[in-house]
């Protein structure tokens, strides 16, 4: 029993988590052809999107801001601040920014995945969940982020059986989310399935390595030694 209470919150504080800065691809590949942006803003968007992957969150903001004064209707532009924002810590304003986007395209899946995982940073896991499941409407059930940041929220509200069903949607389609199998040994160790958490963490462990992820693998590292 004492082995358990203490995987648990070693699970409540584990969980690897998708962040917003991984939502940067997404939401390019996915809207740059449904929302085309005109060649006029097009340098603004560019240089917006540049200082967010750079980390230059402020610029970010400075550049989506400006191209919104010309096209305030732009849900990219609003996305990019509105990751920029939460990136900063600023909660309430990229809400805000991620509310606009939505108000002006219902099916713009990215604005409500990230707008989900604000909400799951502020602990407000209804929210999160509302958002994570519009998203999954949108995507077919396909957005992976969707799914692990949905399985993160159950296995925190001790909810494990559907958080191995969502995982387990992820390595379907991706089995080299090393991020899914390392969540699943973690639930795994939780409910006391020592075989399936062995493999899941050694899947996990190679997927890392061959990724060149090394927080990934300094947290298997950690967990060997602690069990």
């Amino acid at each position: 029993m004492i082995m358990f209470t203490w995987v648990r919150r070693f699970l409540l504080t584990s969980l690897v988590y998708i962040g917003l800065n991984l939502q940067t691809v997404a939401v390019q590949s996915q809207t740059r052809s449904a929302t085309p942006i005109k060649s006029s803003t097009s340098e603004l968007y560019n240089r917006a999107q540049r200082h967010f992957e750079t980390q230059e969150y402020h610029l970010a903001i400075k550049y989506g801001l400006e191209l919104l004064k010309i096209e305030p209707q732009n849900v990219l532009a609003h996305n990019t601040v509105g990751m920029s924002w939460g990136a900063l810590g600023k909660s309430s304003a990229a809400i805000a920014a991620f509310n606009r986007a939505i108000a002006i395209d219902d099916q713009f899946t990215n604005a409500y995945y990230n707008r989900g995982y604000v909400y799951q940073q502020l602990g407000q896991h209804n929210q999160a969940l509302n958002n994570f499941e519009r998203t999954l409407e949108l995507s077919n059930g396909q957005h992976v982020s969707a799914l692990i940041n949905r399985a993160s929220i159950y296995a925190t509200e001790h909810n494990y059986q559907p958080a191995i069903t969502d995982l387990n949607r992820v390595v379907e389609l991706n089995p080299k989310s090393a991020t899914a199998y390392y969540n699943r040994a973690l639930i795994n160790l939780t409910m006391g399935n020592k075989i399936a958490y062995l493999n899941d963490l050694t899947t996990a462990e190679q997927l890392y390595r061959q990724q060149g992820d090394e927080g990934g693998l300094a947290q298997i590292a950690k967990l060997k030694q602690l069990y």
